[in-house]
């Protein structure tokens, strides 16, 4: 009798259908020459982790979360296979992510308004066995092919955890937050004293939970200045003019500020409180001023003064002075004859911005940071009433707008907190090797 070989995997072991297959009655007796199966990928089914045993020590007490279920109403999603011709690498998920973002308006009437891309795969509420091909401008087309479904409570499966924060951004987009990150803030912050306001806000992220998925909600903040980015970079250079000496050349007092604005500015986050849109100063650009000129998309050309003052209804500055705060941003899967990534400039005008988180002036500054620590420190009714109240304008929100009545139809949320079980243990003692009890 001859014995089949076991086709070895990448950790040398069999996988699991096939041992199964070769445990069978008959399979070895026929002298078969089981062969390894080539570019054959066998995924293991998901298994949560598993869970200890409950305690039993203490005294046992309701502990209220700041996780809350979240369900979709409908049973199944759907999964499909997403192919672009010219072909894209699959590594490549930022090419493939934008080529596709060009037929957004498409996509949204063929899957609705949620859906999730992960580069490879997309998923839908929409059961499509037949989806139209789709090209851009440039002849790049996209395909879509209809693969599996999926329940939509498997809080195990990432693909389904996608699409659940996906549904979550829309909600909060349409509450007119302000995004920053993973977090979204109300656009009226609060004042903490003279120099100092603060953005409240939250951070929402969907988990696995024992019992389906679970928006994770936590409470989020983020300090800015009362002065613009002009009256700090005027301070600077006032105490640097200020403490120099006597006799100094201009030439290496302006090298001395610009090197204080860029120790202070560079890498820090700006807000312009017209448009409540968050940036990272990566330059400052002293060859530029409000009247120095820049293209539109349509070719023509505008200064920064007149661009802000016609688009955003502001007030000219009154003084012109040297400096213009400078946004770098990569443009994802575009890249020069080089090879160097493409990058967008984005020109600001101090006068208009607000320097956000902490400075190491203001980390210094002992009786503001406790007043910064005082007004974030929460209590946990707090919390939990100030998660309700977000929970009650996203109610209310969905009744009120379009989109979010079409997501109200999909997505069924818990305005109530999770409770899970807690004990509170016995006062022990923690013996250490070099300390006493």
């Amino acid at each position: 009798m001859l014995q089949a070989p076991q086709a070895p995997t990448s950790q040398g072991q069999p996988p699991q259908q096939l041992q199964l297959a070769l445990s069978k009655p008959g399979v070895q007796d026929l002298g078969l020459e089981v062969k390894e199966p080539l570019g054959l990928e066998v995924k293991e089914p998901r298994t949560g982790v598993p869970r200890k045993a409950p305690g039993t020590k203490g005294r046992k007490v309701a502990l209220t979360s700041n996780h809350y279920p979240l369900k979709i109403k409908q049973a199944n999603c759907y999964r499909y296979l997403v192919e672009f011709s010219p072909p894209i690498k699959p590594e490549d998920v930022a090419l493939r992510e934008r080529k596709l973002s060009v037929h957004a308006g498409n996509l949204r009437k063929i899957f609705g308004v949620a859906y999730s891309f992960d580069g490879t795969n997309l998923v839908s509420l929409n059961e499509l066995h037949k989806v139209p091909s789709m090209q851009d401008v440039e002849g790049c087309r996209v395909d879509f092919t209809f693969k599996a479904s999926m329940p939509t409570n498997d809080a195990q499966n990432p693909e389904m955890l996608g699409l659940f924060n996906n549904l979550i951004k829309i909600l909060l987009r349409n509450l007119d937050m302000v995004q920053f990150r993973n977090d979204y803030f109300d656009k009226k912050p609060d004042h903490i004293n003279d120099r100092l306001q603060m953005f409240n806000g939250f951070n929402i992220a969907v988990i696995p939970g024992l019992d389906g998925p679970m928006a994770c909600i936590a409470l989020a903040h983020r300090v800015c200045s009362r002065l613009t980015v002009r009256e700090i970079m005027d301070d600077i250079e006032t105490n640097v003019r200020r403490t120099i000496a006597p006799g100094t050349a201009e030439t290496k007092i302006r090298d001395d500020i610009m090197m204080r604005h860029a120790n202070v500015f560079r890498g820090r986050v700006v807000i312009g409180l017209y448009n409540h849109r968050f940036w990272r100063i990566d330059n400052i650009d002293y060859s530029k001023t409000i009247n120095s000129s820049f293209p539109m998309k349509d070719g023509t050309a505008v200064t920064f003064k007149d661009y802000y003052v016609q688009t955003h209804k502001l007030p000219a500055p009154q003084k012109v002075r040297p400096g213009l705060l400078v946004n770098l941003r990569k443009e994802k899967g575009q890249f020069n004859e080089d090879g160097s990534q493409k990058m967008t400039v984005t020109h600001l005008i101090p006068e208009y911005c607000y320097l956000t988180g902490v400075t190491d002036e203001l980390a210094a500054d002992q009786r503001t940071m406790r007043l910064v620590a005082d007004y974030m420190r929460k209590s946990p009714s707090q919390r939990v009433n100030a998660t309700r109240t977000l929970l009650k304008r996203v109610s209310g929100n969905m009744k009120a707008k379009a989109a979010a009545t079409a997501l109200a139809q999909i997505l069924d949320m818990s305005f109530e907190p999770a409770i899970v079980d807690g004990r509170v243990l016995e006062p022990f003692d923690v013996n250490y090797d070099s300390l006493k009890p």
